[in-house]
Order: structure tokens, then sequence, then C-alpha cells
């Protein structure tokens, strides 16, 4: 239509298309300085949350630097990222501290296009993030392979430093105040796992393992010569997430222990000192069943499960979970048969509920084992872990905790 009219010679038709031209510019403007406006808006958010990580990260570890080190390198951050959009001019650029969390805002201007035909050749554009300074509260549960094949070529050693050296280090980013309370537990399985022999009395406990499905050393035991020892739960709540009730193949069954050797259970503690006493004692012997030891390192980390009472975020704080899950070989021996593809299944079917969960769950094979098994059960590809050398398990554990205590940014 505006073709036709800008054809047109009659002199009215001049007038018209004056007065239709003026709207439809204004149009295309408007829209034009819209888009330049929401592009500046994503720009300056990008520029802020990289700034804000990078603030934060320097908080925590120039804890001796001045604040005017921390704002220059969050600065500089900031900048780099803005000066790819060359349109947006910095007004304010702010960074407080507020207890536990570090905000960041900044504002700036941007030229608008046609904004001038409308008296309004700038426009403003802010934003702003919110990094917590690390997580509130943190449990983790150490699951770790205590059988006999662990004593081979210096994994258990290596296991004991690499993971006495996890607590040290996320005890230590507690002291700096990255995060809240960290708890931890340690659960060494073999073919069983063992508790504190007095909690005999425990409602979810069982001294009447079925006959029939005893064989080889899980045998029956009496209370009063139990040592603490615990077989796989009856199928199909062996590989249930699942809390006991009042019905026999729902409970924990007192079993004769298989190996005098394995060492019991630590629950969730914050005796950091105790904890890395008892990881120093393990002791490798036995036959490997990663299905019982899984389902241990969730009861530990869950209310109403057997040794989970504490795992009770306090009031309202946030608490993070993880299990950090370690074997060094095949399944070779559950309550119920030596068949390496039966206990696989078995753990796959835990895996799966597990996996439905908030606990963020790592695996990590050392030098053999299922490893499509253990990748499936890690929650996410990146959590899952191969290593080739039992020297590459210190390192490992490093960056798990890197990986726990990493930074969440909130805009």
């Amino acid at each position: 239509m505006v073709f036709r009219l800008w054809q047109d010679r009659s002199g009215g038709v001049a007038v018209i298309f004056a007065l239709t031209l003026v709207p439809a510019l204004g149009i295309v403007g408007a829209a034009v300085d819209y888009a330049r406006l929401a592009s500046a808006r994503q720009h300056i958010q990008q520029a802020v949350d990289a700034s804000a990580l990078e603030a934060a990260k320097a908080t925590l570890t120039l804890a001796s630097e001045s604040e005017a080190l921390r704002d220059k390198r969050a600065r500089a951050i900031y900048e780099a990222n803005l000066s790819l959009y060359k349109d947006v001019t910095t007004d304010s650029f702010t960074i407080s501290r507020a207890s536990d969390k570090l905000k960041l805002d900044a504002s700036g201007t941007v030229t608008l296009v046609f904004g001038g035909f409308l008296g309004m050749s700038v426009a403003t554009v802010d934003a702003s993030a919110t990094v917590p300074l690390g997580m509130n509260d943190l449990e983790v549960a150490l699951v770790l392979d205590n059988t006999g094949s662990m004593k081979d070529y210096g994994k258990i050693d290596n296991l004991r430093t690499a993971a006495k050296n996890f607590i040290t280090t996320i005890e230590n980013a507690k002291t700096a105040g990255s995060v809240g309370k960290a708890s931890f537990a340690v659960v060494p399985f073999a073919t069983q796992v063992r508790i504190d022999p007095g909690l005999k009395a425990a409602t979810w406990l069982s001294f009447a393992l079925a006959t029939g499905t005893s064989r080889d050393d899980y045998t029956q035991v009496t209370a009063g010569d139990w040592t603490g020892c615990i077989a796989d739960r009856a199928q199909p709540y062996n590989s249930q997430y699942s809390a006991p009730t009042g019905a026999a193949p729902t409970q924990y069954p007192a079993a004769r222990c298989a190996d005098n050797n394995l060492k019991g259970i630590i629950p969730l503690s914050t005796d950091y000192g105790a904890l890395r006493t008892a990881i120093s004692a393990m002791t490798p012997s036995g036959n490997t069943n990663t299905t019982i030891g899984l389902a241990w390192g969730l009861n530990v980390l869950t209310k109403g499960m057997p040794l989970g009472d504490a795992a009770v975020p306090a009031g309202n704080k946030r608490t993070s979970k993880a299990i950090v899950f370690l074997t060094d070989g095949d399944n070779t021996q559950d309550r119920f048969d030596k068949s390496r593809s039966n206990i696989d299944a078995r753990m796959t079917t835990l895996c799966a509920a597990a996996k439905l969960t908030e606990i963020s769950i790592y695996t990590i094979r050392v030098m053999q084992g299922n490893e499509t098994l253990l990748q499936n059960c890690a929650s996410t590809p990146d959590n899952y872990f191969s290593i080739t050398a039992a020297s590459d398990l210190d390192p490992l554990f490093q960056r798990i905790a890197r990986s726990l205590l990493r930074l969440r940014l909130s805009s």
C-alpha cells in the first residue's frame, strides 16, 4: 500500500503518505530499540553472573586480602564479558556481602536508535546476582569396598589417604565459612556390613534369618553372640529403597560375621578425627556384594531408616546429600547366591531407586569391576569415574570434594 501511495502523483496522496509514514517508522523504530534493550539486558546479566562467581571465589580464596582486590578481579571479569557488547555504558557496579552470601549489582545505559524522536535517547538496564558462599549443610556417605582384593596394588592404603584428605578438605572449607554443617558417614562393605552390636534390640533388626536362604557364611546367630554383622534383606526388599516395618521380610537380618576383619559403619558424624581414625582402621578381606553397601549408604542419609535419624536438616536450612561409592571388582557373593549376573541385577534395581532421590551418587571403579553397572548407578555421567592406578584416588577424591563445594548462583 505504501509503495502504491509513493507512486501516486496526486497532491492529497502526498499528505496522506507523510501522515502514514511517521507512525510506520515509529513502529519499526520501537521494535529495533526493544530488541537492543533485550539484548543489552541479556548481556549485562551474563556479565554480572560471571563477575559474581569470580567475586565469591575471590572471597573464599583471598581471605587475607583486601576487598579492593576482590572487587578488582570481579570488575575485570565483568568488563571482559561486557566488552563483546559495545552499546552498554556502565553507570554503577557494587559488591556487597551479607552473612554467607555475596550480592553484585550493576546498571548501565543503552543508546537508542529511534528513541530520540520520542524524546528518549538512552534507556537504563540493570542486573543483579546473589552467590551463596558455599552450601549450607552437607551430608556425605563414604561407601567403601573393603574386600580382599583391595589389599592389592596399594589400593587400600591409597583409599585410606584419599578418604581422610577428602574429609579434611571439606572440614577446612567449613572452617573458612564456605560450607555449613558438614557430616560424614563411613560404610565399609564386603558381603555384609557391620553395625554396633549394642543395637541388638532395634525394631528393624531380625534374628530369624530365613531357613533355606542361609548358606556358607550366612548363618543364623543369637542376640547373645552376635557381633554386629548384617546380611541382605529378604528379596525383593534387599534391592528396594524402603523403610523396614514390623513384617519380618522387611527387617535387616543379623548374621554370623563372614569375616571378623570387617569394620563397623560410622553413622553421620561431625567428629572428623574419629572418622579419620575409623578409615585408617579399614582392613580388606572377603568377597564383594555392592548391593548391601549402597543400601546402607542410603540408610545412613535418610530419616526413618536404620542409623539415619541424624540425617535431619536443622530448621529450614538446605542440606545437600551425597554418596561416594567405591569398588574395585565384580560382585561375587550375596546372601542368596554367587551368581555375578544375579547380584548385578539386584544392584541395578537398587541403583534405579536411589537415582530417584535427591541424593547425589558418585561412583568410582578402581582398576576392575562392572563399568556399565557403575556408570548407570551414578546420578549423572559426570559423576562416574574409572581409574587405572590406586595413586589416582587422592586427586579424584579432591575433585569430588570440589564438586560438592561448588558455588550456586541465583539471580
